[in-house]
């Protein structure tokens, strides 16, 4: 049995494995398994909540060690996820994550789950973000760069404006012109603002109007929030 984590390389916690004797005799510190499973907290699948018709529907799967989820690497396992009457084999092999994909190219609401699992067992139920319900659309919004940014400094969010294409089910360009766009602004952290965000240098809080040029289905904002926090910015538009 192997008695060396870290010379075995079975530095996976709760893991039965054995040397391989053949490799000792060689010197080398490879090991196989001896048979066990890997037990872990649970299993975290993590997807955008919805689904264009017209591209494939990322669903990643991240092995946790503990109820915050630290993720934790797998030597090896299999996990089965379903979505709908789709199912496919997530496979991890020395990661602690790895992403399956879907073709969801019918409207309508699905549900995701955890179909079989090998070479891992879990102390507790699975964990969904944002839930276990996928909605599958043919037009969307998308925004880019809405990541960490600097209080009172200018940046650029994109907006790219999606649809399917009825005849080839293609994804193109929602919109080629200006459009007026509504634009909200929600506060996660604290819960209540004392700024308004800018955007295209029009204060939004509630709902305000601000007009977006597309090109081939793109536009760009630039947006300041001159206060810290974690904040939510909506956008919808007629068309």
């Amino acid at each position: 049995p192997c008695t060396d984590t870290n010379s075995c390389g079975c530095g996976v916690i709760n893991v039965d494995r054995t040397c391989n004797t053949e490799d000792i005799d060689d010197n080398t510190s490879a090991c196989e398994p001896g048979g066990g499973v890997t037990e872990i907290h649970s299993l975290f699948l993590t997807h955008s909540g919805t689904a264009l018709t017209c591209e494939t529907f990322p669903v990643t799967v991240t092995a946790c060690a503990d109820a915050s989820c630290t993720p934790i690497i797998l030597s090896s396992g299999e996990v089965v996820v379903e979505i709908g009457t789709q199912s496919t084999t997530a496979n991890f092999n020395d990661s602690s994550s790895t992403t399956v994909s879907f073709d969801l190219t019918s409207l309508g609401s699905y549900s995701l789950s955890v179909g079989d699992v090998t070479g891992i067992t879990t102390t507790n139920a699975p964990q969904f973000s944002p839930s276990n319900q996928v909605t599958a659309v043919d037009t969307a919004l998308r925004f880019s760069g809405e990541q960490t940014q600097l209080s009172g400094a200018d940046f650029t969010l994109g907006l790219e404006a999606i649809r399917t294409d009825t005849d080839t089910g293609a994804c193109v360009a929602a919109f080629n012109a200006t459009k007026v766009f509504e634009f909200s602004l929600t506060c996660e952290d604290p819960t209540a603002c004392t700024e308004s965000v800018n955007i295209d240098g029009t204060p939004v809080n509630s709902s305000t109007a601000v007009d977006v040029d597309f090109i081939n289905g793109s536009g760009s904002l630039t947006a300041n929030y001159p206060d810290v926090g974690r904040i939510r910015i909506q956008a919808s538009a007629q068309g």
